[in-house]
């Protein structure tokens, strides 16, 4: 994710990961500086985002376009760097 994150961010592609575990703080905190990721990470111990977005697996990665829809779910592991990923963010960067 941070390798997808790094290419297309200057095009105005984000990413926002979320964490629904209670007091992960600091495990977060730990992960983030040990993988240097630079994409924001959100709290969200009481589920308020996994239920707006209806997720009923983790992990689950949701592509939404430059108008807010929705346009894919991936429920599951997913290779965010390899070809068919990078030709799906770039049709939403289009």
């Amino acid at each position: 994710m941070q390798q997808i994150y790094s290419e297309y961010k200057a095009k105005g592609f984000e990413i926002l990961a979320v964490n629904i575990e209670p007091d992960a703080k600091q495990a977060i905190s730990d992960f983030v500086k040990e993988l240097r990721l630079t994409f924001p990470i959100v709290l969200d111990p009481y589920m308020k985002v996994t239920r707006k977005f209806r997720v009923i697996g983790l992990p689950v990665s949701v592509l939404i376009d430059r108008q807010g829809i929705i346009r894919a779910k991936e429920i599951g592991y997913h290779d965010w760097a390899n070809k068919a990923s990078r030709t799906r963010v770039e049709s939403l960067l289009g």
